[in-house]
C-alpha cells in the first residue's frame, strides 16, 4: 500500500499476515513454510537440522502462495492508497541465515518496508506582503516496492504527483506520510543546501513541491528529501525523517529546511548505536542476533551536550526525545 496518515492511526508497529519460508541449503524438500494470520509473540515449527535461509514477510494484506527463494528475492509490492490496508500496518520484511539443531529459538526482527515522513511548512515572518502558499505535493514517488532488494526504480516508473494537499492561511501543520525507498545516491558537489536543487539532484529523486505565487506570479519550491541537507539523496526504508520548511522569500533558494533523520522504531534501540560503535556485528546479517543476548538486562545511560537556542518573547523550544520505549528518568544540567 502507499500509506499516509495525517491522524496517527497508523499502526506502526502491528504485525498480521505474517508469512515464514525457510529454506534448507542443502536439502531442499526439508524447506517449509508457515503462514499466520495473526501471530502471537512467539511460533513454534518443526524443522529438520540444517543451515536455513529464512525469508519473512509480514503486513502485505494477505498470503504470498508458495514462493521459491529467486521469487522471493524479487518479490514486489504494488503501491496504492488503501487506507483500510494501511490500518493494518506497515509491510515489514526479514531475511537472515539460521541454524537449527534440536530446540533452537530463532529472534526474528522484523524491519518496516517504508520510510517515515513528518512534514510541516509555514511562511516566515520575513517574507514580503503578497507571497502566498497554495498547495503542497510529493514527486518521484516509486509505485512499487521490493522488500528484500534495495530500491531504485526506473524513473520513467515513479509517480509524478502523489497526495497534492491544498494550503490554507500560509501553513501546513506537521502531517506523517509513508513512502516507499528510492534511493538515489549522493551527489557531493552539493555542499551547501542552497545547491539542493533540481540542477544538482540526482534524476528520480524524491521531493516535496510547494506551489506559491507573489503578487499573483506562480512561484515553486523544491525540497529533496534524504539523509541530510546537503549530499544525500536517498530515502531509505525503515527511518524517520522530521523536514521543517519556512518560507522566508521569493526565490526558490529562501527555504529554511530543517531535516532529522532517525531509525523508525517505537522506542530506542541500543543495538543500532553499539553497531555504529563498533562493539558488535551487524544484527540484521545471519545468526548476529543471537551475539546481542550478552547485553540484554543493561540499564542504558544515554547523555548529549547542546546549546538552548535563543527564544523572542512568546516563543518556547521542544526538547524532543524520540526513542523512550515507557520508562526513563531525564536529568537537564
Amino acid at each position: 500500500a502507499m500509506p499516509r496518515s495525517g491522524d496517527g492511526t497508523v499502526q506502526e508497529s502491528a504485525v498480521h499476515d505474517l508469512s515464514l519460508y525457510f529454506f534448507h541449503k542443502t536439502t531442499p524438500e526439508a524447506s517449509e513454510r508457515l503462514y499466520l494470520k495473526n501471530p502471537g509473540s512467539r511460533v513454534s515449527l518443526s524443522l529438520p537440522t540444517g543451515d536455513y535461509e529464512l525469508f519473512a514477510l509480514a503486513n502485505t494484506g494477505g498470503d504470498p502462495g508458495e514462493l521459491t527463494a529467486e521469487r522471493l528475492a524479487a518479490y514486489t509490492l504494488p503501491l496504492c492508497n488503501d487506507e483500510e490496508l494501511v490500518r493494518q500496518g506497515i509491510a515489514m520484511s526479514a531475511r537472515q541465515s539460521v541454524r537449527v539443531e534440536g530446540a533452537t529459538e530463532i529472534p526474528l526482527r522484523l524491519e518496516r518496508c517504508l520510510a517515515r515522513l513528518d512534514l510541516s511548512v509555514s511562511l516566515g515572518e520575513e517574507c514580503p506582503p503578497g507571497l502566498e502558499l497554495h498547495s503542497i505535493t510529493l514527486r518521484s514517488i516509486p509505485a512499487t516496492l521490493t522488500p528484500f532488494a534495495d530500491n531504485r526504480p526506473a524513473t520513467e516508473t515513479l509517480l509524478s504527483g502523489f497526495d497534492q494537499q491544498e494550503i490554507t492561511d500560509n501553513s501546513v501543520p506537521a502531517r506523517k506520510y509513508y513512502l516507499p525507498e528510492n534511493l538515489r545516491g549522493t551527489n557531493p558537489t552539493v555542499t551547501e543546501p542552497r545547491l539542493r536543487d533540481m540542477a544538482h539532484a540526482p534524476e528520480g529523486a524524491t521531493f516535496v513541491h510547494i506551489h506559491a505565487s507573489f503578487m499573483g506570479v506562480p512561484l515553486n519550491y523544491y525540497i529533496f528529501l534524504g539523509s541530510n541537507t546537503t549530499d544525500d539523496f536517498n530515502l531509505r526504508r525503515n527511518r524517520h525523517y522530521r523536514m521543517e520548511v519556512t518560507v522566508r522569500g521569493v526565490s526558490n533558494d529562501d527555504c529554511r529546511v530543517s531535516m532529522t533523520t532517525l531509525l523508525l522504531s517505537e522506542g530506542f534501540a541500543p543495538e543500532y548505536d553499539l553497531l555504529a560503535a563498533g562493539l558488535i556485528a551487524d544484527p540484521m546479517i545471519g545468526a548476529n542476533v543471537n551475539k546481542l543476548r550478552a547485553w540484554e538486562g543493561h540499564q542504558w545511560c544515554y547523555s548529549r551536550r547542546f546549546t538552548a537556542p535563543k527564544l523572542s518573547e512568546g516563543q518556547r523550544a521542544e526538547l524532543w526525545f524520540g526513542g523512550i520505549d515507557c520508562l526513563a528518568d531525564i536529568w537537564v544540567n
